[in-house]
């Protein structure tokens, strides 16, 4: 039985209770204030991440194989593609969490060292490999490609 905010239940979530979820920072120190949102956060960040490591990878390997693809281009694809298979992830994964669920995740996700460094590289990353392309839509190719440096300059 799941007691929060005054309601007891153990229903599943939505995807937009997920978003505006508050957490109750007076029982818990440290507590995010929406802690759904940076569930949320993390689960688009990351997918961007995992679809930008994909399509590294991909152009690597077409590379190798003798094909034009460009590693860059594969990486910016790649991570537009991750942000909404982040969405879906999020929106199946709501389906069997409780409110409980996703505060804790959203407590656990902000303590946790590791993932803010990684996701720090990765955001500065981003935001260079932007700064710093001059190809392609928006600059996304180059964007990719700095996030993919960001997490490999991880320690």
């Amino acid at each position: 039985e799941i007691v929060n905010q005054g309601r007891v239940g153990t229903m599943p979530v939505s995807a937009r209770t997920i978003f505006t979820l508050e957490g109750d920072a007076k029982e818990y120190a440290g507590m995010p204030h929406h802690p759904g949102r940076v569930l949320t956060s993390h689960v688009l960040f990351k997918g961007a991440q995992l679809g930008a490591a994909l399509g590294t990878a991909f152009g690597v390997g077409t590379g190798i194989l003798g094909f034009q693809v460009g590693v860059p281009r594969a990486a910016g694809y790649g991570m537009l593609a991750g942000v909404p298979l982040g969405a879906l992830m999020l929106a199946s994964k709501a389906k069997v969490m409780d409110e409980d669920g996703v505060i804790d995740r959203g407590y656990r996700i902000a303590h946790n060292d590791g993932q803010r460094t990684v996701d720090t590289l990765a955001a500065t990353g981003f935001a260079l490999g932007l700064a710093l392309s001059r190809k392609a839509p928006f600059g996304l190719s180059g964007a990719a490609t700095g996030m993919v440096l960001g997490m490999m300059s991880y320690p």
